[in-house]
């Protein structure tokens, strides 16, 4: 069984210096952030609607544990969201095709599987009929062969006896006919399968060789910053270096800007502020305890 390893690209803690993004403004509860979209390199293939709809999310995330706005859109917003493409995520990019290629690869090896499962069974219900006939046919033979036999010995058959044998001659006959055809039909069906089986194996055989050019491109690239929050005088901006998906964008964000609302990082491995990305849930993310308690005691 063939097992895919999964290199995980992590955030390493911000390389700059921690400065509060909140500074000048003691209570970020009070007064919302404010943000606005800077340059997006288009290589990263996001558009400003999207963006902007990820970030009412990343706003939701931080506002509804204090069921307060803390963060707002605004044209001419303090923070300034940047993207800036770089070998990383040219790198996640081309990790992400290759991994589609792998799934790709492992789909069309699950209906290959599945294709020759169910051919090998119909195969192997082929071949138990063809056996059943075949048998039935040697019996009707040894059972003709001893009639004649017996007949040879006695010179002569009673008219029942003609039938009978007649009627074993006409069994053999059809018994024949029938095994003929099952064998064609079994002949032919081996050969399939054993076309099935080359297939899997050639299939099974890429997937292998996918898979390790995967973990020779990739798994020495583990660790790079996604997104770095910047402060410098009255000029803030968050910079993000990479994601794998939105879903992986919406988790940077809410990580740089709880940075940007004054908070440093974490301790639980399942916090918003975990100086390391995925233990978190990506899918539906949301603050940790020590998020929220984080957050309010900034806030109050």
């Amino acid at each position: 069984m063939l097992l895919l390893v999964i290199i995980a690209f992590l955030s390493s803690p911000d390389s700059a210096e921690f400065q509060s993004g909140a500074e000048g403004n003691a209570n970020p509860c009070s007064i919302p952030l404010t943000y606005r979209f800077g340059q997006i390199d288009p290589r990263f293939e996001i558009e400003k609607g999207e963006l902007a709809t990820i970030m009412s999310k990343v706003e939701n995330i931080w506002s509804s544990p204090l069921n307060t706005d803390i963060l707002h859109y605004d044209p001419d917003g303090d923070i300034t969201i940047n993207f800036v493409y770089s070998d990383v995520q040219k790198l996640t990019k081309n990790e992400r095709i290759y991994s589609e290629r792998i799934d790709n690869q492992r789909e069309q090896l699950k209906t290959a599987k599945e294709n020759f499962q169910n051919l090998k069974e119909s195969f192997d219900r082929k071949l138990e009929s063809y056996n059943k006939t075949l048998s039935q046919y040697r019996e009707a033979v040894e059972t003709y062969n001893e009639a004649v036999k017996g007949w040879e010995d006695r010179g002569e058959l009673s008219n029942k006896e003609k039938t009978r044998l007649e009627n074993v001659r006409s069994r053999i006959d059809d018994l024949e006919r029938k095994k003929n055809q099952q064998y064609r039909e079994v002949e032919a069906l081996r050969k399939r399968v054993n076309y099935k089986g080359n297939r899997l194996n050639t299939l099974a055989a890429q997937e292998n060789k996918l898979i390790e050019n995967y973990n020779e491109r990739f798994s020495g690239h583990k660790k790079f910053n996604q997104g770095h929050y910047i402060r410098r005088g009255n000029q803030e901006k968050i910079n993000v270096y990479q994601f794998n998906d939105f879903e992986d964008l919406k988790v940077v964000l809410v990580h740089e800007f709880g940075h940007a609302l004054g908070l440093k990082h974490g301790n639980d491995a399942q916090s918003m502020m975990y100086y390391l990305m995925n233990p978190q849930n990506q899918k539906e993310p949301k603050l940790s305890k020590e998020d929220i308690r984080a957050i309010k005691h900034r806030c109050f």
